[in-house]
């Protein structure tokens, strides 16, 4: 699945390959990139609830990076012996939900039993991050009911920061009978803003069931949330959760992604990364939708939207720099329509000659460009 924070990752990537491996941070505009995300790629029954069968993208460390250093478990058994003292420190629960721990019924029962004791709102946020990773897949150890339960009570707390760890913990698991109830009692509450909660209706549209997708892809377009329509974009571009995708559901999902097209808010010289990294989703979804996953099909609905006389040359730049970009230069880099496009962001790096990232990068996509056409 193309996640938002890999499309970063992934797009920093290339930006490294043109600009010489220079520090492409510079690049990234103020914006605060999307919270990571669950964008599920397929649902199960599981016990008559839809499971979510993906995880979000995450950056925990994968155990200790050298010898010597404390595992996970480590942590915990040293989070223990400050317990029983009467101490705790968040940042060594941070630590044990970084790193992991071994998902046992005892581990489980200290977890649940610690966030019903007198520990402070730091830690009891902390616990909660780590009492949803005990859910799991198989649910080999019979945990997944207690960590339900024990998440739906906690979302209902009168302490808004814990209510809303657990509501966040409890949607990213997947789609359950109350998810939506849950969400909207947060909102109402104002544990989660209208944002959050547009955003965690379209995490879990995918691994809903097919009957309530609909219901949900429409409270999604009333919310005209420019945020849930980046993590629709996204969503779009996994194959497997666009089959899960109702074709009711998707009409509506199309509508509202069409209506949250991108844009750079800086001045005309100024190129914004994750500006960049929405705008090159969004159009790839736009392709998909209206074009398929691939082919030709697919290649004309970006042909016409990169060729419109009134797009922003930074657009073009955005999706061809990106690794999708890098594809269709690879199968069009000969045809008119492509030279077009390297036509007008030639014409945007001569009014732009004072930023050498620009320069640099249009170069390098015309140096493509040309690989391609031979």
């Amino acid at each position: 699945m193309k996640y938002f924070i890999s499309a970063v990752i992934g797009l920093l990537a290339v930006w490294g390959f043109y600009l010489g491996n220079k520090n492409s941070a510079q690049l990234a505009s103020d914006r605060p990139s999307p919270p990571l995300t669950t964008l599920a790629a397929s649902s199960n029954a599981n016990n008559g609830q839809q499971k979510n069968t993906s995880t979000a993208p995450d950056l925990k460390p994968i155990g200790p990076s050298n010898k010597g250093e404390k595992t996970g478990n480590e942590f915990l058994a040293q989070y223990k012996l400050a317990a029983q003292a009467g101490l705790g420190s968040r940042d060594t629960l941070d630590k044990i939900y970084a790193l992991g721990i071994d998902k046992t019924t005892s581990n489980f029962k200290f977890i649940s039993d610690r966030l019903k004791s007198n520990v402070s709102k730091e830690e009891r946020v902390a616990l909660v991050r780590i009492l949803g990773e005990f859910y799991t897949h198989d649910d080999a150890d019979g945990l997944n009911s207690r960590v339900l339960s024990d998440l739906r009570q906690i979302a209902q707390s009168n302490d808004a920061e814990v209510a809303r760890a657990a509501t966040f913990s409890f949607s990213r698991l997947g789609y359950f009978s109350d998810s939506e109830s849950i969400l909207l009692a947060a909102k109402t509450a104002k544990y989660i803003d209208d944002q959050e909660y547009y955003g965690e209706l379209a995490h879990i549209l995918p691994v809903a069931p097919a009957t309530s997708q609909k219901a949900i892809a429409d409270k999604i377009r009333l919310g005209e949330n420019a945020y849930s329509s980046e993590i629709l974009s996204s969503i779009l571009q996994d194959k497997g959760a666009l089959k899960a995708i109702s074709p009711d559901a998707l009409g509506v999902i199309k509508s509202v992604v069409m209506e949250h097209e991108p844009n750079f808010p800086q001045a005309p010289g100024q190129f914004g990364l994750l500006d960049a990294v929405r705008y090159s989703d969004w159009l790839k979804s736009i392709a998909i939708l209206n074009g398929g996953t691939d082919g030709r099909d697919f290649n004309n609905v970006l042909i016409q939207h990169l060729n419109d006389s009134t797009i922003d040359p930074r657009k073009i730049i955005s999706f061809l720099v990106s690794t999708d970009g890098s594809q269709f230069i690879s199968a069009m880099g000969g045809a008119e329509a492509f030279k077009k496009m390297q036509e007008r962001i030639d014409t945007y790096a001569k009014q732009n000659q004072a930023n050498s990232t620009i320069q640099e990068v249009v170069s390098g996509i015309r140096e493509k460009g040309k690989k391609a056409s031979h």
